[in-house]
């Protein structure tokens, strides 16, 4: 019996890996194996500024068809005096995902200040997102996405953070 299990595992182990492996697009989809208790899948798709404005585009296609949240990950630098429980950027960001048949998916603008602050213990980080209404979940389908983000009002203060634009799917949990 525990060797039909160990197959199961490894079947199942390397279905995973073949999703990661199937993300066609901009930056890189991170798959942190079936046992991750949070964060299975994350969409790293790069730095971002938002001490000037201007907007970035990217492509998006193959995700797995789980429920993702796409944020904003703010990395604090030695220089930050500030806690990132006290929401120290108020740069006033867009973010805009269309399906491959120009469909908004998505559509976010506001303050970051407003958003949600997910921040642990250690106060390096937060992960700042939509959760409520305009929220920035989504759930994927076979096919390309374009994402927008944009910073329609620029926060000179976020120099001292590193800002990266990510989308994450839950874990087992």
């Amino acid at each position: 019996m525990s060797a039909r299990v160990a197959f199961a595992v490894a079947v199942l182990a390397l279905v995973g890996c073949d999703v990661a492996a199937n993300y066609r697009g901009d930056g890189k989809l991170i798959d942190n194996g079936l046992f991750a208790a949070t964060d299975r899948y994350v969409l790293e798709l790069g730095p971002a500024r938002l001490e000037t404005a201007g907007s970035t585009s990217y492509h998006i296609e193959n995700l797995p068809d789980r429920e993702f949240v796409l944020g904003i990950k703010l990395t604090r630098s030695s220089k930050a005096v500030t806690s990132m429980d006290d929401r120290p950027v108020h740069a006033v960001v867009a973010l805009e995902m269309r399906d491959q048949n120009g469909t908004v998916v998505l559509r976010r603008e506001g303050s970051l200040s407003k958003w949600t602050w997910n921040t642990p213990s250690t106060d390096e980080w937060a992960f700042i997102y939509g959760r409520e209404a305009p929220s920035t979940y989504f759930t994927p389908t076979r096919g390309a996405y374009r994402l927008t983000f944009s910073v329609v009002k620029p926060d000179a203060n976020a120099t001292v953070y590193a800002p990266m634009i990510v989308a994450k799917t839950g874990g087992w949990k």
